[in-house]
């Protein structure tokens, strides 16, 4: 637990662009899903070839880059927010559908892998009661997740 706290810790300091990492995190509120990304601006700056993101262009981005597949349907998310500061960009989404009961969670990443080759992408589901969460990078690209 001690490790996972001081992980935490670690990419929130300013030293995060360093080990390039994007943070998704996944929860659930009644029966509605949400998706929360912390990007460093850098990084996806260059992803994007843009010095500014806008809604469009993430999303455009995030379609291409992500799959979420979720009971064995395929789920579409909608950007609503995009927060910046100096360093990073938070993005926050909403799937576009209500899910109840989730069983099982697919997700294909490929956000950064590009552009910055020892990118790692955290997935975090808080989902069902139960905080799970996975390291995604080149060579792991795809994973499932069953509950």
């Amino acid at each position: 637990m001690k490790t996972i706290i001081l992980f935490f810790t670690f990419i929130s300091s300013p030293f995060f662009h360093d080990i390039e990492i994007a943070k998704f995190d996944v929860y659930q509120e009644n029966d509605n899903l949400y998706l929360n990304i912390k990007f460093d601006k850098e990084d996806l700056n260059l992803a994007l070839k843009k010095d500014k993101v806008t809604k469009k262009t993430i999303q455009n981005y995030l379609n291409k880059n992500t799959t979420w597949v979720i009971n064995h349907q395929n789920m579409k998310f909608k950007v609503n927010e995009i927060l910046e500061d100096r360093l990073f960009y938070q993005v926050k989404c909403i799937f576009n559908k209500t899910i109840s009961n989730i069983k099982n969670i697919e997700v294909y990443n490929t956000c950064l892998l590009e552009e910055t080759k020892k990118h790692s992408n955290i997935i975090s589901f808080q989902l069902n009661g139960k905080n799970r969460t996975f390291r995604m990078h080149q060579q792991r690209k795809k994973i499932n997740v069953n509950y």
